[in-house]
């Protein structure tokens, strides 16, 4: 999305050189004037009736150094856009290099995750036995609980940093995050 401003940005940069080079170009323009009088003849009362008109093809020429000045402006500002353009679709690119490395270490890090929490149920199965057999106090029971509650607390906090990244990468690629997250 932002890279497409910029390239539409880029695309108004060459129109306004464009536009200020043909401010160079001489124009020819042609003028047709026509006038008619009435006039009433104060010696005589007589009806007059004069007819005049005017025809010219003029020739103009840019000679000021204001629109020399202006293209040039115009010419700095088109570097500055594609220099800003770079700039971004670099910066794009290290992120997109940076949030597939942490999302593929995200994806290990759910896996392991998922192991530690099916472990830990086990472990809380053994832990209501014993408890339930009184080999085992209320506090060590429950220090089972609740390692297994930090275990799947820890598991939705990777799901979140996944979708995070995975939103981050949809942004990048410029594409709607409702398709991506169905």
């Amino acid at each position: 999305m932002l890279l497409k401003a910029l390239k539409e940005n880029i695309l108004a940069s060459k129109q306004d050189i464009k536009a200020k080079k043909s401010k160079l170009y001489p124009t020819i323009s042609l003028n047709a004037k026509g006038y008619r009088a009435f006039a009433k003849a104060y010696n005589n009362d007589e009806d007059i009736a004069k007819n005049y008109a005017s025809i010219g093809m003029y020739l103009n020429l840019t000679l000021s150094k204001k629109t020399f000045s202006e293209i040039e402006k115009s010419k700095l500002n088109f570097i500055k856009s594609n220099l800003e353009y770079e700039k971004n679709l670099k910066d794009l690119k290290a992120k997109e290099v940076y949030y597939k490395n942490v999302l593929s270490k995200i994806n290990k890090a759910i896996k392991l995750a998922i192991n530690s929490i099916n472990l830990k149920q086990k472990l809380l199965e053994s832990a209501r036995i014993a408890f339930s057999l009184n080999r085992m106090s209320v506090d060590e029971y429950l220090g089972y609980e609740d390692e297994l509650v930090k275990a799947k607390a820890n598991l939705f906090n990777l799901k979140a940093t996944k979708n995070m990244l995975i939103a981050n990468l949809a942004f990048i690629y410029g594409e709607n995050l409702k398709k991506v997250f169905k």
